[in-house]
This record gives C-alpha cells, sequence and structure tokens, in this order.
C-alpha cells in the first residue's frame, strides 16, 4: 500500500524507516526535509510543499527526514522543538498555512525520537478547491504552485486557467450523472413511488477504479444495505426494499421502493434512512482512502397526486399535486459532524411539498 494512502493516524516509526531500506525517492506525493534552521524559511518550504500537494493528488510533506541529491531518504534526523511543546509547534504550522488560499485543510501527526526530537509528517488531500496560491504579506502578491513528480513547482497561466475551468465545471458533472440516475428508476415500476439517496465523491471523477476486492470486505463485513456481488457496473444489493449499488468509481446509490401500498409517501422513515446513509458511506470511503468532499442527493420520484403518510391528528395539504420529482439541491459534505443538520435542511423542501411547514435550521438541537 502507498504510504499516502494510510490513514495518518496508522503510520508510524517502521514506515519511515522503510521509505530509507526502500530508497523510496521523493516523488509526486512524497517530499522530505531536514531541520530547517531559518523560521522564515520553514514557512515558506511548508506553504510551498502544501499548495503544491493541494494543486496536484495530494501528498505527504515529511519533516525531519533528510534527503540526498537524488531525492533519495537517507537518515531520520529529527525536528528539535527546544523550550516548544508539540501543540505549540502544531498552531505554529496551522497558522503558517493560513496564508494559503482558499484554504487547504490538512492532518499532521508527529513521531517523537528516542532524542526527544520529532518527525513531523502533513498530509494534504487532493483538494476540488483548487487552484490553491500563497497570498503574500502585502495582500496583493500571490503565488501558485504544483507538485510535479519530486519537485514543486511554479503553475503556469494555461495550468491555473485550466484549474479553474475544471472546478466550474465539476459540479455541473456532479448534477448530470445524478439526474440520469433518477431518470433511469423513475422510469421503472411507475406505480410506485421511490426514494433514492447518491453519495457521488469528488474523487469519482479521477480515480478509474476503487479498490474492488476492499470495498466487498468492506460492504458484506458490515451488511450495509444487504449481502453485495459483482456485476459489470460495479457491486450491487437487491434486499427487500434496498437496491444498493457501488459503482467502480466510488459513488454509492441506494433506492428504497414504497414497500407499503397504502397511495401516501412515507418521509419520516428515509430522512432516517439518509442520516444512516450519510454516515456508514463516509466510513466506508475513509477505509477505501476516498476522502471529502462528497456530494449527497436524495431524491423522490414518482410522487405525482401523492399526500404524506400522515401521523394520528396531523392533517396537511399538498402543496403540487402534478409535481412528479422532488430532488432538493444536494449538500456537499466535508466534515461528519455537519451530518444531522445537513440532512434535516435536505429534507425541509420535501416536507413542505407536502404541506408540513417547517424552516431550515442550523443547529442540530431538534430531531424530526
Amino acid at each position: 500500500m502507498s504510504l499516502f494512502n494510510k490513514r495518518i493516524t496508522e503510520i508510524e516509526l517502521q514506515d519511515i524507516e522503510n521509505l530509507i531500506k526502500d530508497q523510496e525517492a521523493e516523488n509526486k506525493q512524497l517530499e522530505y526535509k531536514g531541520e530547517i534552521q531559518e523560521d522564515k524559511k520553514e514557512k515558506n518550504i511548508i506553504n510551498k510543499a502544501v499548495c503544491g500537494f493541494a494543486n496536484a493528488d495530494g501528498g505527504l510533506f515529511i519533516y525531519g527526514l533528510e534527503e540526498d541529491e537524488n531525492k533519495n531518504p537517507t537518515l531520520i534526523r529529527g525536528i528539535s522543538l527546544e523550550d516548544t511543546s508539540w501543540d505549540e509547534k502544531k498552531r505554529s504550522i496551522l497558522s503558517t498555512i493560513e496564508s494559503i488560499e482558499p484554504r487547504v485543510n490538512v492532518e499532521i501527526k508527529e513521531i517523537e525520537l528516542d532524542d526527544g526530537k520529532f518527525i513531523i509528517i502533513i498530509k494534504v488531500p487532493k483538494s476540488w478547491n483548487a487552484p490553491h496560491c500563497i497570498k503574500r504579506k502585502n495582500g496583493k502578491n500571490r503565488s501558485f504552485y504544483i507538485r510535479r513528480d519530486g519537485s514543486t513547482n511554479p503553475m503556469e497561466f494555461e495550468e491555473i486557467k485550466d484549474m479553474f475551468d475544471l472546478n466550474s465545471s465539476l459540479l455541473e458533472k456532479v448534477n448530470n450523472y445524478r439526474n440520469e440516475r433518477v431518470s433511469f428508476w423513475s422510469s421503472k415500476n411507475k406505480d410506485k413511488y421511490k426514494v433514492i439517496f447518491h453519495a457521488i465523491p469528488f474523487d469519482s471523477f479521477s480515480i478509474n477504479q476503487i479498490d474492488f476486492k476492499k470495498a466487498r470486505n468492506i460492504l458484506n463485513k458490515d451488511f450495509l444495505y444487504g449481502y453485495y456481488f459483482s456485476d459489470f457496473e460495479g457491486l450491487f444489493s437487491n434486499e427487500s426494499y434496498y437496491e444498493g449499488k457501488l459503482f467502480r468509481n466510488g459513488i454509492f446509490e441506494i433506492v428504497l421502493e414504497e414497500y407499503r401500498d397504502e397511495g401516501g409517501v412515507n418521509v419520516g422513515n428515509p430522512y432516517l434512512e439518509f442520516q444512516k446513509f450519510v454516515k456508514d458511506s463516509l466510513e466506508v470511503y475513509d477505509e477505501l482512502g476516498i476522502s471529502c468532499p462528497i456530494v449527497y442527493f436524495v431524491t423522490f420520484t414518482n410522487v405525482k397526486g401523492r399526500n404524506m403518510i400522515q401521523k394520528p391528528m396531523e392533517h396537511y395539504v399538498l402543496t403540487d399535486a402534478e409535481r412528479d420529482t422532488l430532488n432538493p439541491v444536494g449538500i456537499i459534505i466535508k466534515d461528519k459532524n455537519q451530518i444531522a443538520d445537513y440532512a434535516y435542511n435536505m429534507f425541509v423542501p420535501i416536507w413542505n411539498h407536502f404541506g408540513k411547514n417547517v424552516d431550515y435550521r442550523f443547529d442540530d438541537s431538534n430531531d424530526e
């Protein structure tokens, strides 16, 4: 396994020693640096590394590991913190990279050595908010860097322009994919309504295929939405009222068919199921090394003329009896702690459609 694909919490001293043993030279996702004496130079090197990795495919900056003229690791030197604590050093690094815009969220880990020095590992994810630049103190000058092979270099004008263009079209690709799948499902078995969940990682448009064997083991170990088998498109399950699909590029799809023929639409159960889907899929993605941001959608199809299944003594008025598809705007999850509020807000326009007067909220103090 590539060291970059490991969770940063799992990287140990033995992994660093193996880099030297295997003569793993600096590459597009690895940069080494021994101890840097000058504070200003240290900040500049860290900023360039983080910016360059974020504008490429992400990477690991391993601070405290010497390299030779061929960029091969040679010696674990470690970083002396002197009178500074590790927490203070970590805060200093995070403060340093605040000059990168848009902001880059990194993970940082320390490995303490026997002599009291530290190896510092900064893991930079591939960014879908690129291009990133380093903003200089005067606020006017900005420098764009990108990681190529084993070097971090200034970006060319055309590279910067192409990156802006790519990201402006990314959400269009996400929405087009969702619309194609919704159209497919809405045309099947039209006498039943369906609820469709989608998880679409930005990474799905840059990778050819996930680790299929690992994905199958993860899904079947926890029995998420049924037992999964392989087909042409990826992994699928077909259990009772669930149909699950994990496509080869990492896109997750769950379809819930109407399971009670009462003529009405059950919104409460899918709301709870959606929260579970977000939580479960984020855990699967974490194990597969697929990082946020991830776009989540919920869609109700074939609901034309249907009322909401009501609790006793609750009465709602259908606001649009002709609308057949309810497709609120997706949510972009960048953090697991965002699930509760975002899931609730995703369902607000759906509840409103069925006449339930609820509003958006921005805390998780209430549950539907």
